[in-house]
């Protein structure tokens, strides 16, 4: 669920990644890091986290996801075209100042923000 941005702006803890803005906007959620067959599993509001997106994995249960983190991808992978075409805020290739990417460092249930048009993730506070 897509928050109002000037609210969360004060609620921007510590940045924990950087990546690609790939849609823009900025929500909040709990974590969902997800693999292959998992995505039956997201909870609405929840801010989907993954290696990869493709197209099968996305048409399930997307539209109860805040927001989209991804490892890999660009402005014009599937993800980002899917995010942009759905409103969700969303940033690829996120990786923290130590090169882990988004899988290694986001752990399920922790609170974020993700602002999809700077292209960063942060701890929610």
């Amino acid at each position: 669920m897509r928050n109002n941005d000037e609210m969360l702006k004060k609620h921007k803890g510590e940045k924990l990644l950087d990546g690609v803005a790939a849609s823009p906007g900025l929500a909040t959620g709990m974590v969902r890091t997800i693999h292959e067959h998992e995505i039956a599993q997201i909870e609405a509001g929840e801010v989907i986290v993954a290696g990869e997106l493709r197209a099968d994995d996305l048409w399930h249960r997307m539209e109860d996801a805040s927001a989209l983190v991804t490892d890999t991808g660009g402005r014009f992978s599937y993800v980002a075209v899917f995010a942009r075409a759905n409103g969700k805020p969303a940033v690829t290739a996120a990786v923290n100042q130590n090169g882990l990417k988004a899988t290694q460092v986001l752990k399920n249930g922790v609170g974020v923000i993700v602002d999809g048009t700077e292209g960063a993730v942060y701890q929610y506070v």
